[in-house]
């Protein structure tokens, strides 16, 4: 291992570790917020030094990656499926209100690309689905899958349902930043 660490140099490793904290984010702050806390932990600690060589990494020398994995995929599977039976609800019901907006071609290719995971459930189709259901729904600025109305009868519907949505994209975001985050720190125990 301390070959791997050798051959990467110490400003590729920095960068590394950064970007596990940051994620695709242009952000700092959760790395420094890290790297604070350490920084007052340590000066709280009677001897950082033993606490560092003992404590410190001790979970990640222990944790079975390919475990983890599998068992993020199947919460991400769950909240896939999860998303595409809100999103036919949605669909089938109130959606019929808004039949035509643009935000439904994105509702809809992400059904399609949740209902391929129902012929193969491969950890890494999984993931593969859950990245492109992120792109898409980062699209047009985070708004492609916003419904935006100007009738008043129908604002109450577009809140309930740009709510509830955005609370279920926000956990699929969690996970792949979760994902990248174990593959990436995977990759440094390389």
């Amino acid at each position: 291992m301390s070959a791997f660490y050798e051959k990467q140099g110490p400003d590729r490793l920095f960068s590394r570790l950064v970007k596990n904290f940051t994620g695709k984010g242009k952000s700092l702050a959760g790395f420094k917020d890290q790297v604070y806390a350490l920084v007052d932990f340590l000066q709280s600690t009677a001897d950082p030094q033993a606490w560092l060589e003992e404590s410190f990494l001790k979970g990640y020398q222990d944790l079975d990656y390919d475990e983890v994995l599998d068992q993020l995929a199947q919460e991400i599977k769950e909240q896939l499926f999860e998303l595409e039976s809100f999103f036919t609800f949605h669909l089938a019901n109130e959606g019929q209100a808004f039949s035509g907006a643009k935000y439904q071609e994105n509702v809809t290719a992400i059904q399609d690309l949740i209902a391929s995971l129902n012929e193969q459930f491969s950890q890494e189709a999984i993931f593969e689905v859950l990245e492109r259901v992120v792109l898409i729904s980062r699209a047009s600025g985070g708004r492609s899958l916003t419904i935006t109305t100007r009738k008043e009868d129908l604002k109450e519907l577009a809140t309930a349902f740009n709510d509830e949505r955005k609370e279920r994209i926000e956990a699929l975001r969690a996970a792949a930043s979760q994902h990248y985050q174990l593959t990436s720190s995977d990759s440094l125990q390389g």
